[in-house]
């Protein structure tokens, strides 16, 4: 009975050591997977970035639908690179990957194409995407500000 309580202790101890040991599963995995969190992308809905646009001046509305779609209405301030272009790569590089981009299409469907270009972004190394779910229709069923046609912005 006696060496059984002994084990027993034993045993308690060495739990009690792994369980307070600052050598974590979570910590030494956070450590290993250090590019990680180079590349972010964020899901917003239409009220999030909108207050995102209100709070940020520098973050860059990049629009991937195609011209016609664009001129029929769009955010104001936003680039338009559409995305079922061949040029689409080409002109996406020429955006500064360390500025901060709102990202959407028509829908913002899982496999549309404002997800598409969010992967490809990531890809080559922007550093801060944010994603409209739902996209252009979300922003205006939402009831934020739109723009239309070819004037200057």
């Amino acid at each position: 009975m006696n060496a059984h309580m002994g084990n027993l202790g034993l045993l308690i101890i060495i739990a009690v050591l792994l369980w307070s040991s600052p050598f974590t599963v979570a910590e030494n995995t956070a450590e290993i997977d250090v590019g990680a969190e180079e590349s972010k992308s964020s899901d917003l809905n239409a009220a999030q970035a909108l207050e995102l646009l209100s709070a940020e001046n520098d973050v860059i509305v990049l629009d991937v639908r195609t011209p016609q779609e664009f001129s029929a209405g769009h955010i104001k301030g936003a680039v338009n690179i559409n995305i079922l272009e061949d040029s689409f790569k080409e002109k996406m590089a020429k955006l500064g990957k360390d500025r901060a981009y709102l990202v959407h299409c028509a829908a913002g469907a899982p496999t549309g194409r404002s997800r598409r270009s969010v992967t490809l972004m990531e890809e080559v190394g922007f550093k801060k995407i944010y994603h409209l779910d739902g996209g252009f229709i979300s922003w205006q069923q939402a009831g934020n500000p739109v723009s239309t046609g070819e004037e200057k912005e």
